[in-house]
């Protein structure tokens, strides 16, 4: 669903990136699906959440990463996840 809307080429959110003060942000789509993989997999921390991805074909499908792509860094997940 999110792909028939035109949800991962959405330009809306580049303006306010920082590009040079961080890493350059994920797309919304990817983020999102990187946020629920970690929702429905439990997994605990965002290490753990990178291994996941890496290392299953079905979730890298899922987040539109071919096998030469990496996977976003822990330390970017961890500094954009909220903080509560």
């Amino acid at each position: 669903m999110l792909a028939d809307a035109g949800f991962d080429a959405s330009d809306a959110c580049k303006r306010y990136y920082a590009a040079v003060v961080r890493p350059p942000s994920l797309r919304p789509g990817r983020d999102l699906r990187m946020r629920l993989i970690r929702y429905f997999e439990g997994i605990g921390t965002e290490r753990g959440r990178k291994w996941r991805c890496a290392d299953s074909l079905s979730l890298r499908d899922f987040l539109g990463l071919g096998l030469r792509h990496r996977v976003p860094d822990h330390s970017w997940l961890s500094w954009s996840r909220p903080q509560c």
